[in-house]
């Protein structure tokens, strides 16, 4: 199937099911799929063909789901974009993905139609609002009951439905082309690994352009749910609130969100109460955490939903088992039906117990990176092992006699310090199990342009750093305890709420220069 045909499956036979409740304003699945032909009709009789990049630049309303649902089932390729971004990131990516057409909400048109006429760009703008549609000079009243599109474009398999952008080694990001074969094998697996029923509320919780976005979207619609945007300014102050007033049952997130749950008092654990699953993803699982989430909250189900966008988001998946104090990691379970993983060290299978780099082939694997010759060249490859197009995850993995994978950090967080190979998810795990110290990041950085040292931002209560380092020197060898540790009230984030290790290095390199060495 099609990325926007698991839609349609839905829309036809539960049309009056509610599709969006976006902040009370509810969206049927008849009334989205209406919009998204009306859209369609518009980027099709605009000559809008298979392949061709569409960018979406909107808040999370019916006109973003519509303009997503419209671009495909008009032959061609959704690329979400943000007014967030540094106008200098945006003018970029234009340039780069040279799109057909930019379908953009009220509220971010203004800053799109500044840059389109500051740079003379030439790219139509379908600028949507709750009356109208407006396409070059053209304004055009919405329709309802549009349910015929005049002229349905023929797609395969093989072509483009979504490209998402991460960052990249080269200071730009890196467009990942996702056919919609490889994002239809993943939603159609998501079947085989969830017990999930029908009608469900989804919260739709990260950016559109963080693909956990594509599970909160397409696999709530596969089940005939609800999507839930987060509406960030009326929970800014209080975001747990969302999940008790909108009644939340499935939430995709990062780690670093869910800590706040174990803040709870006894008494207000029914605020969550309608949650039965939590999917996490981005960041490794900490025993001690998990262990202490189970005890507070036994009903809800964990999963740990480890990939890349390369692999359409999720390449292994498993239910967190009950997990004791006594283990020493947690695992990320087993690859999905269709995927096969193999770990190497260059060119040769490590044997099992031995940790290797990740590299995945199959069906989800996405097509390439958009206009990066050197990066495909870089991570994906035919292999000669199975003769599959695969791809390098450049994730160091172990697999235990059980089948169960094991996260072992990155091979580019691998440092050599006094030509010592040390891994830093090793050094912070060490870190954070050291009594007052609630969370660490732990990075290299270079010292006057010759060698690497190890740093470390902490967040402690009532920690001394000189303890800290005289225990940790007493945990590790010498060269892994590192040489600057720094308290912190917070550890840096980025967008997806990952740890933003590129903005602590550079923190921590202006602190260096105002400190003699230590």
């Amino acid at each position: 199937m099609l990325q926007h045909e698991f839609f349609e499956k839905t829309a036809e036979i539960y049309p009056d099911k509610i599709a969006l409740d976006n902040n009370g304003e509810l969206s049927s699945y008849r009334e989205i799929n209406s919009l998204a032909n009306f859209i369609a009709n518009i980027l099709i009789e605009n000559k809008c063909e298979p392949n061709d990049r569409i960018c979406i630049v909107s808040e999370k309303n019916i006109f973003m789901y519509s303009g997503i649902l419209g671009s495909l089932k008009a032959g061609s390729c959704w690329v979400p974009l943000s007014t967030n971004w540094p106008e200098e990131r945006l003018l970029w990516l234009l340039e780069e993905l040279e799109p057909k057409c930019i379908i953009v909400d009220q509220k971010n048109s203004e800053i799109i139609i500044k840059i389109i006429k500051k740079y003379k760009l030439k790219i139509n703008l379908l600028i949507l609002n709750k009356e109208f549609v407006f396409f070059g000079s053209k304004k055009i009243p919405i329709k309802n009951n549009y349910n015929n599109i005049k002229l349905p474009m023929k797609v395969k398999p093989d072509d483009m439905a979504y490209i998402i952008f991460t960052s990249g080694s080269t200071g730009n990001p890196k467009g990942v082309v996702v056919t919609h074969e490889n994002t239809s094998n993943f939603l159609i697996n998501c079947t085989k690994i969830f017990n999930i029923e029908n009608f469900l509320r989804f919260a739709h919780f990260s950016d559109l352009h963080f693909d956990p976005s594509i599970f909160d979207i397409f696999y709530c619609w596969m089940t005939a749910g609800t999507i839930v945007p987060l509406n960030k300014q009326k929970y800014k102050i209080n975001p747990n609130l969302f999940f008790s007033e909108k009644k939340i049952n499935i939430l995709f997130t990062v780690p670093s969100f869910i800590k706040k749950f174990l803040e709870y008092q006894s008494n207000e654990i029914d605020k969550v109460s309608d949650i039965t699953n939590i999917l996490l993803t981005g960041e490794e699982l900490e025993v001690d955490f998990i262990f202490k989430f189970q005890k507070k909250f036994p009903n809800i189900i964990l999963h740990n939903m480890y990939g890349t966008t390369e692999t359409a988001i999720v390449s292994h998946h498993g239910i967190i088992p009950k997990i004791s104090t006594k283990d020493k990691k947690i695992p990320l379970g087993k690859p999905l039906p269709g995927l096969e993983v193999l770990l190497m060290d260059e060119n040769t299978i490590v044997n099992k117990g031995e940790i290797g780099e990740h590299i995945v082939s199959g069906p989800q694997i996405s097509k390439n990176y958009w206009k990066n010759k050197e990066e495909n060249n870089k991570y994906f490859f035919i292999n000669p092992i199975n003769s599959k197009l695969s791809y390098k995850t450049g994730d160091l993995l172990l697999k235990d006699n059980n089948g169960e994978y094991y996260y072992h950090g990155r091979i580019d967080n691998q440092v050599k310090v006094r030509g010592h190979r040390v891994e830093l998810n090793e050094v912070e795990t060490i870190i954070k199990k050291i009594e007052n110290v609630v969370d660490a990041a732990a990075f290299p950085i270079k010292f006057n342009n010759e060698f690497d040292i190890l740093c470390a931002f902490i967040i402690t209560k009532n920690g001394n750093i000189k303890i800290i380092k005289d225990i940790l020197s007493k945990k590790l060898p010498a060269y892994m305890v590192p040489t600057y540790i720094k308290p912190t009230e917070k550890i840096l984030l980025n967008n997806n709420g990952k740890k933003d290790y590129k903005a602590m290095k550079s923190e921590m390199k202006k602190i260096i220069e105002e400190e003699p060495f230590e």
